[in-house]
């Protein structure tokens, strides 16, 4: 027979025996969902396709793209290793919430690094720098502002993708030395108006493309264009009632303004031969408006979408 204090000690040492193997199995658990799940596309005969579930995203000589394949909350700045040349890098559609300043420093991706279909809330100061990637992918996310200095010192950086998120300001300096950018997507916003030089990114000789459809832009500040070069530019489906006679900048070929609340435009609008291309549709325009529009059309080759009045 054991005594009643025999019996405690063993109780307390069986009790503490399952403590420690239950925090070792959940710390053996842990250990293993840390590990990033991803496939890695080599340039081979076959094409192969290799899974790897390792703690860091590394590449090899002949990988031309990368693609994550389970869940990662926040996109450390240890989770990326590589050093050879990669193509594509692909963490689409995996609950990622937060990308860690630094994460991407380094890295050698030529061609896109695409987030979307994640639930990013902000791009921060220093998020990608410094690298030779050509687009970023950022649709569908959460994003409500890109904060100053985001995305610095990319040579070659051409196209960003932001639509779809709930972007509510935007500003040029979230850009910054990025001599090569032309596009910028940022339809399907929170948008609600555009500050001054807000794309004085777009300084090169070939000029900017610029999509705003579908925000909730009520006002365009007169210098938005100032400094800054763009030839196509769509600002339909806002809640513009006027626009700035400065915005009609000589780079500027196509125009869409449709879907507005516009009854007139500037008169240094019908002084641009440049433009090309308009649609001002589904607009209340007065009638003079519209009857100086046409002849201004006819007279410059003015490519013109608008709703027919008896007028």
């Amino acid at each position: 027979m054991f005594s009643m204090a025999t019996l405690n000690s063993l109780f307390w040492k069986y009790s503490l025996y399952q403590i420690l193997i239950t925090t070792l199995l959940v710390f053996r658990a842990t250990a293993v969902n840390c590990l990033i799940k991803y496939e890695l596309k080599a340039i081979t005969p076959e094409n192969e396709a290799i899974i790897h579930k390792e703690e860091v995203i590394t590449n090899q000589v002949n990988a031309f793209s990368i693609t994550l394949l389970n869940d990662v909350t926040v996109l450390h700045k240890s989770m990326l290793l590589i050093t050879s040349e990669l193509l594509y890098l692909q963490l689409d559609g995996h609950n990622i919430e937060e990308i860690e300043t630094g994460a991407f420093d380094n890295q050698n991706i030529t061609e896109l690094i695409s987030l979307n279909n994640n639930k990013l809330t902000a791009i921060v100061s220093g998020t990608f720098r410094n690298m030779e990637v050509r687009a970023i992918d950022l649709n569908h996310n959460e994003i409500t502002h890109v904060e100053e200095n985001a995305i610095t010192d990319m040579p070659n950086l051409i196209q960003i993708i932001l639509c779809r998120n709930k972007i509510v300001k935007f500003h040029g300096n979230s850009f910054v030395n990025t001599p090569q950018m032309l596009i910028v997507y940022l339809q399907h916003n929170e948008l609600g108006e555009l500050g001054e030089k807000s794309f004085s990114f777009f300084k090169k000789k070939e000029a900017g493309f610029v999509e705003l459809q579908y925000n909730k832009i009520e006002k365009i500040h007169p210098k938005i264009f100032e400094e800054s070069r763009i030839w196509y530019l769509d600002l339909s489906h806002n809640k513009l009632n006027e626009v700035p006679e400065e915005m009609f900048i000589e780079s500027l070929v196509e125009l869409k303004l449709n879907n507005n609340t516009l009854e007139d435009l500037p008169s240094s609008f019908f002084q641009k031969k440049n433009l090309k291309v308009l649609d001002i549709s589904d607009n209340p325009l007065k009638c003079g408006t519209l009857q100086k529009l046409k002849k201004f059309a006819r007279e410059n080759s003015l490519a013109i979408k608008y709703d027919n009045k008896n007028c």
